[in-house]
């Protein structure tokens, strides 16, 4: 028996469970961390998706307001906008994917 670093005499095999313990809790962590970090890369994908439809149909507003549009008109501008991005996001994503 030799002591360790706590200055508490232990036998090698021990030290050996000791050591696979620590092991395994690093692996857990590993793969909690790898969950975690998919996790906020889907947050981060869904997000510029979602902002990406929406650019595509706030521009379609700005064209219509620019052009001297009614209201009426320019929230029409704004749903085809929205619906047209969408549709090319889903295209887009089938050609990526």
């Amino acid at each position: 028996m030799t002591p360790d670093a706590d200055g508490l005499e232990s036998t090698a095999g021990e030290r050996a469970a000791a050591s696979d313990a620590v092991d395994g809790d690093n692996q857990w962590n590993t793969a909690e961390h790898e969950c975690v970090r998919a996790s906020s890369q889907t947050q981060l994908s869904d997000r510029l998706k979602g902002a990406f439809v929406l650019l595509v149909g706030l521009s379609s507003a700005t064209m219509a307001l620019q052009g001297g549009a009614s209201a009426l008109s320019i929230g029409l501008a704004t749903i085809i906008g929205l619906v047209a991005g969408a549709a090319l996001l889903w295209y887009l994503q089938t050609i990526f994917d």
